[in-house]
């Protein structure tokens, strides 16, 4: 609408030029979007810093492993005779 209007304007004045619309890039000309911060953002934080804590207690104490993090559950079968043997 402005640039039809501007363009009118110059075609009567003989200017000839393409005339857009300015775009504003808001993470390169407003950076204090990056630094909005709602509630979501700091519960995230919460768990995250929860989360690191109780690995850095896990690996101070030996490095605790949870079930299914790089153990392997070794199947035993009972033959005729009342032996055990590994099934892996």
């Amino acid at each position: 609408m402005l640039n039809e209007h501007l363009g009118k304007i110059n075609l009567d004045l003989g200017v000839q030029e393409e005339l857009v619309l300015p775009t504003i890039d808001v993470k390169v000309e407003d950076p204090d979007q990056n630094f909005k911060i709602d509630d979501k953002d700091i519960e995230e934080y919460r768990e995250l810093k929860k989360r690191r804590e109780e690995e850095a207690i896990a690996k101070a104490k030996g490095g605790k492993k949870k079930k299914g993090e790089g153990e392997k559950e070794i199947k035993v079968k009972d033959d005729d005779e009342g032996d055990k043997k590994d099934v892996n």
